[in-house]
Formats: structure tokens, C-alpha cells, sequence
């Protein structure tokens, strides 16, 4: 278990992507909860659950995707 930490660590310290900022999220699922479904928000959901996924758990985004 302390080695997948240290390995999520690792990769979070490599990464260079920049992820959406939570201000972002919250705008996004404020307006996704009022029904305003802006045009981007299936690719833009999708790159940020990638971009997460390939700092913590690499594998599964390449079994999966």
C-alpha cells in the first residue's frame, strides 16, 4: 500500500497538466445541476477524469480507455 502512495506521489510531482480549478468544477456542476449542459462539458469531464486517473492509477486508464 505504501508503495502505491509513494508511487501516486511520484507521478502527481511529475505531472505538468493542469487540471481544471475547482472554482471550474463548481461552476460546471452548478450549471450541469440547473440543466445548462454547456457544449464541452462531456469532453472536458472526460479529460479531467483521464488527466486524474494517469496520477493515480495509470493501468486501469490504459485497460479502460
Amino acid at each position: 500500500m505504501a508503495m502505491n502512495a509513494l508511487g501516486i506521489a511520484l507521478r502527481e510531482l511529475e505531472s505538468t497538466e493542469e487540471l481544471a480549478g475547482e472554482e471550474e468544477l463548481r461552476e460546471l456542476a452548478r450549471r450541469l445541476r440547473a440543466g445548462d449542459v454547456p457544449e464541452d462539458a462531456l469532453p472536458q469531464l472526460k479529460e479531467h477524469v483521464a488527466a486524474k486517473l494517469r496520477v493515480s492509477n495509470p493501468d486501469y486508464l490504459e485497460r479502460y480507455s
